[in-house]
């Protein structure tokens, strides 16, 4: 007779596909809470969303090009970016030639050329269709310049001048003046 209670038995040991859906099912728990999280972290209150709204309209019709950077600093700093998430620096010069909603319109063409999440403020002067246009022009453009450099190739850009050179000049002089016989005289120039 078995000894010990009836009914009190171990757990089976669980079988491969047991495991690999719990693995699998704590998996997409870890992950949605995550998500979850970042989804949190992401949200703007209201009050966010109200002040860099105004700290965009003061950099729309900003005048002096450096108080406008200033602004846009401020802007970068509320959103937890900095001028460096932005690769380059010709796209300030667009953007501080522009002034009042075309400046926003630059701003975030720039937004969706480093393909940075668009912030809710600035989203609504985003024009897709006029990103599309740009984005064409310098495609086009890059296509032209490729043909150019083919059929036209720059010259080489050497790194260092030389630094010596050497030059020989050969004259031919008469031997003598009855005589058809020349000599050649040969001069080496060296310059360092």
């Amino acid at each position: 007779m078995p000894s010990g209670k009836k009914g009190t038995r171990k757990p089976a040991p669980k079988s491969g596909a047991a495991l690999k859906y719990d693995a699998h099912a704590s998996a997409l728990e870890d992950a949605y809470g995550m998500l979850a999280e970042l989804r949190r972290e992401l949200s703007d209150t209201r009050e966010d969303v109200d002040e860099r709204d105004d700290l965009l309209e003061m950099f729309a019709s900003c005048k002096d090009e450096q108080r406008a950077w200033l602004l846009l600093e401020d802007y970068f700093s509320k959103l937890k970016l900095s001028r460096k998430d932005f690769p380059g620096d010709e796209w300030w010069e667009d953007v501080a030639k522009a002034k009042g909603k075309k400046r926003l319109e630059a701003l975030s063409v720039v937004f969706l050329r480093a393909g940075r999440q668009m912030p809710a403020e600035l989203s609504k002067f985003a024009n897709i269709d006029r990103f599309n246009q740009i984005k064409e022009a310098e495609a086009e453009s890059a296509v032209y310049t490729e043909l150019e450099h083919w059929m036209f190739p720059p010259a080489p850009n050497h790194l260092d001048a030389p630094r010596a050179s050497i030059r020989a000049v050969a004259t031919p002089q008469p031997e003598g003046a009855d005589s058809s016989l020349n000599l050649l005289i040969v001069e080496f120039i060296i310059r360092r």
